[in-house]
């Protein structure tokens, strides 16, 4: 009887201890509301998600209560644009990948329509004034 439960023991700690063993991810595959998660073994884990990765909602500009909510948001927006860039700017590497991949333009075009958004608000706010 002590064999059989000695035996039972040992298989039950060897199970909880293969199943405790990180796996390799093999691919992972987002698709509208469930992400499948499949391993190098053949196994798989699916998981669903509350709100959809792709929704067009994450392309959508962030709404305002007021112009100088959104003039102080764009301000920080294009603070925290060029930090990123003398971050970059600082790693000769990193400015390398950023020059060859178009990094910098597509960034100083951020900061172009910011500027150019904040004219808008600025020129706006002034005739609501007079």
């Amino acid at each position: 009887m002590k064999n059989v439960l000695l035996l039972l023991g040992m298989t039950v700690g060897l199970l909880s201890f293969a199943q405790n063993q990180e796996k390799e991810i093999d691919t992972v595959i987002y698709s509208n509301n469930q992400k499948t998660t499949k391993y190098t073994d053949g196994s798989q884990y699916i998981e669903l998600i509350k709100k959809p990765i792709y929704s067009t909602e994450a392309n959508q500009k962030p709404k305002f209560k007021s112009k100088q909510e959104e003039l102080n948001y764009l301000h920080t927006y294009i603070g925290h644009l060029e930090k990123k860039k003398e971050h970059i700017n600082s790693n000769p590497e990193e400015k390398k990948k950023a020059e060859e991949s178009g990094w910098f333009k597509q960034i100083d075009g951020y900061i172009n329509e910011s500027k150019a958004r904040i004219e808008e608000i600025e020129t706006l706010l002034k005739s609501k004034k007079q």
